[in-house]
């Protein structure tokens, strides 16, 4: 895939997203979040904690995070950390 191709394809994507986003701000989806799910979201915002927290494979990679991506790692070597990703201790 050359550079301009990979380039277009972010691109499109960002635009996918943008309007899918554009258009639930817009109320045009169709969601009607439940009394119960507001009343979550309003003490989530009250208790002013908040934290996502998203571990995967890449989590196992010996360096850190994303940088399997610059070393361009081949799938066969990247399958070889699936083994070692143990939920258990990460609890």
């Amino acid at each position: 895939m050359s550079l301009f191709s990979k380039r277009l394809t972010i691109l499109s994507v960002a635009v996918v997203f943008s309007a899918a986003v554009f258009a639930a701000e817009q109320g045009d989806v169709g969601y009607e979040p439940t009394a119960e799910n507001l009343a979550a979201r309003q003490w989530f915002q009250d208790a002013k904690f908040g934290m996502f927290v998203h571990w995967g494979i890449f989590s196992v990679y010996p360096k850190y995070g994303w940088n399997y991506v610059a070393d361009k790692v081949t799938f066969d070597e990247w399958a070889t950390y699936f083994p070692k990703l143990n939920p258990v201790k990460f609890g």
